[in-house]
């Protein structure tokens, strides 16, 4: 069974139109990529997982300040998750907004003292991982 074929069964399950975003992208079709993951937060718009998805095609595709309003509504469903803090401090990074891109990366790393992407993001910046 392929994606459409679950999603005309099923139009409610989110993950169908995550990952056929996905494939979207891959194929290089922008406009059915990005109407998949609009129509993902339609169908479950307290999921945290639907909003990065869509964040990173904004990220992809130079729109930081969508991104960054994106990330931030999975950060209110998910607080939890460091990969996200990542993600936002990268965008906040490209728009030039280096405070709130260091204070990211710093809770990606609190979440996450592993996260070898957040601490060089921060080395690069200059500032301190604390």
């Amino acid at each position: 069974m392929d994606l459409t074929t679950a999603i005309r069964l099923k139009p409610d399950y989110e993950k169908a139109y995550r990952v056929r975003g996905n494939f979207c992208q891959f194929l290089g079709q922008i406009d059915k990529e990005r109407a998949d993951y609009d129509s993902a937060i339609r169908v479950a718009p307290n999921s945290a997982a639907v909003y990065v998805e869509r964040g990173v095609f904004f990220s992809s595709h130079d729109e930081y300040a969508k991104a960054i309003a994106d990330y931030d509504a999975a950060i209110r469903f998910d607080p939890s998750d460091a990969f996200v803090y990542l993600l936002r401090g990268h965008s906040y990074e490209s728009l030039g907004r280096r405070e709130q891109a260091i204070a990211d990366y710093r809770k990606a790393l609190s979440l996450n003292p592993d996260d070898a992407f957040s601490g060089e993001a921060l080395k690069n910046l200059g500032a301190a991982a604390h």
